[in-house]
């Protein structure tokens, strides 16, 4: 049996008994405003007709609870004057409704939107939606829906709206195999097992390469989540493989990816647009089911590259310039150096003049 002592708990108490009244208020409010961080911050929900709305903070009003007997919806653009653009705990526990019909201007869908409707058979989405989260239509087993190609799931499961830019450039396998042989190399001298080489994760190794291009973070440009991988960046007359390799091994973070016993098999990226080269490897816990990879280069012309369009993913910065350089329609000025400003790497060179 476990006791409680009293005396302790008052002596650990002992501050806020012996603080100042004034002490006391600036704790309680501090603990007050604490608790109200972890909840939403809207309003508690307005009725209006057939559904209730809720309006957050910034200003963003949310749709939800539908009390109608309609089989067929089409959801209102707004309520009692406030424009919808959330739709979020809309139906739940409804046999009724078959088929729901979200107008163009809503924006977001929540977790649980839809939940329990047995014959909930069709939701309209509109082009207009930006992010949906993940387990927005939940046991409903025959509900089916048609994204708008602006829209990609992510690996949670959620969606998000892209947009597509393209990229050109080449893949280079063989350095990429080399990467892997140099790899191999150095956990056997760590006394580890060698890698295999896994064709799945050599093209998505690719893909991601050419990615950071255009995005150079462990995170894929349209959000998307990324497993064990190291990445690098350099001109393409340095970027060899034992140039990268050897970045690796004296970077203790990228070095413990590349000896980790766990890692079974790996896929290397190697791509080189616009003079510089992108290069990044990727391990799995998995034995290879298929080894058989491509070699030599492969030009890669117009790849797209699924974006997030709320992301800065790149920006360039001109040195030499200063406030007296004016230039007219049709003039020229070449500043010193160019850098580019790619989340995760900063100041890149790309070119000098």
């Amino acid at each position: 049996m476990i006791k409680f002592n009293k005396k302790l708990k008052m002596k650990r108490c002992g501050w806020l008994m012996k603080a100042s009244i004034s002490t006391k208020i600036i704790g309680i409010c501090l603990v007050i405003c604490i608790l109200f961080s972890f909840f939403p911050s809207k309003v508690l929900a307005v009725t209006s007709g057939d559904y209730s709305y809720s309006e957050y903070v910034d200003g963003r009003v949310s749709i939800q609870n539908y009390t109608g007997n309609e089989s067929i919806i089409t959801l209102p653009t707004e309520l009692d004057g406030n424009t919808i653009t959330i739709v979020s705990n809309l139906i739940k526990d409804n046999s009724t409704v078959k088929k729901v019909i979200i107008p163009e201007g809503i924006k977001e869908i929540y977790t649980y939107a839809f939940k329990d409707c047995p014959n909930l058979t069709e939701i309209v989405i509109p082009s207009t939606i930006t992010n949906i989260q993940k387990n927005f239509v939940y046991n409903c087993p025959q509900a089916k829906y048609i994204m708008p190609d602006t829209i990609k799931q992510l690996d949670d499961g959620s969606y998000r709206k892209v947009v597509n830019v393209t990229i050109n450039g080449e893949y280079d396998y063989d350095t990429a195999l080399e990467i892997v042989n140099l790899t191999n190399k150095y956990r056997v001298e760590k006394g580890l097992e060698k890698l295999e080489v896994d064709n799945e994760l050599m093209e998505y190794a690719m893909q991601r390469s050419a990615e950071l291009a255009t995005f150079c973070e462990h995170k894929r440009p349209y959000g998307g989540e990324v497993f064990s991988e190291n990445l690098g960046v350099a001109g393409a007359q340095m970027a060899t493989a034992s140039f990268a390799v050897n970045a690796w091994i004296n970077s203790p973070g990228h070095e413990k990816q590349m000896v980790d016993p766990e890692h079974k098999s790996i896929g290397v990226g190697f791509f080189t647009s616009n003079g510089i080269s992108y290069y990044i490897q990727c391990f799995k816990g998995k034995e290879s089911s298929n080894s058989n990879t491509k070699h030599g280069t492969e030009i890669v012309i117009d790849k797209i590259i699924p974006m997030n369009p709320s992301t800065d993913h790149i920006k360039l910065i001109f040195t030499g310039l200063n406030d007296t350089n004016t230039l007219s329609i049709g003039d020229t000025l070449s500043p010193k150096t160019v850098l580019l400003e790619n989340q995760g790497n900063k100041g890149i060179r790309l070119n000098s003049y």
